[in-house]
């Protein structure tokens, strides 16, 4: 689903649906300010609770968008999406974007700020996931990553997967 798809989604299957006043689930970011703005709406508009997860390349990857302006960090159409990626929660991505800074303020965000270990993570249920314990770092396919999501929130939400 993408976040332009939204408004058009909520009006047509969830007006008056409980069922999407649970979490709201995203993976990566909003790739424009645009789209920041308008998921800040979407969710005042239908109190629908966050969990962020946000997904790094590498550390280099981390420090070039460190050294970014706000409105080139906030969307990278130049990023691609390797089948194996590196999941962490970083301060300075806290610190750096407003949105999340909006959601964590007003209450409506839950933030991954550790990875799981190796030990953690095998430990959830669920067959065919695998992670690799890199120090700092937990590797994993970024379906199991989605799984893993929906094991923790023991649901199923539509997820949005843009960004890094």
């Amino acid at each position: 689903m993408r976040i332009g798809h939204w408004k058009n989604f909520i009006k047509l299957h969830a007006d008056g649906d409980p069922f999407y006043t649970r979490p709201f689930v995203m993976v990566g970011y909003p790739r424009t300010i645009e789209h920041a703005k308008h998921f800040q709406q979407f969710l005042q508009k239908h109190e629908i609770y966050a969990m962020v997860v946000v997904i790094e390349i590498n550390a280099a990857e981390a420090q070039r968008r460190m050294s970014q302006s706000a409105v080139q960090r906030i969307g990278h159409e130049r990023d691609t999406s390797p089948d194996m990626q590196k999941i962490r929660i970083s301060e300075y991505y806290l610190k750096t974007h407003g949105y999340l800074k909006w959601l964590i303020f007003t209450g409506k965000a839950t933030v991954f700020k550790t990875c799981l270990s190796k030990a953690e993570y095998e430990k959830r249920k669920g067959e065919g996931i695998s992670a690799v314990d890199r120090g700092d770092y937990v590797v994993m396919y970024r379906e199991d990553v989605t799984k893993m999501i929906m094991q923790f929130l023991n649901m199923f939400h539509f997820v949005q997967n843009s960004g890094a």
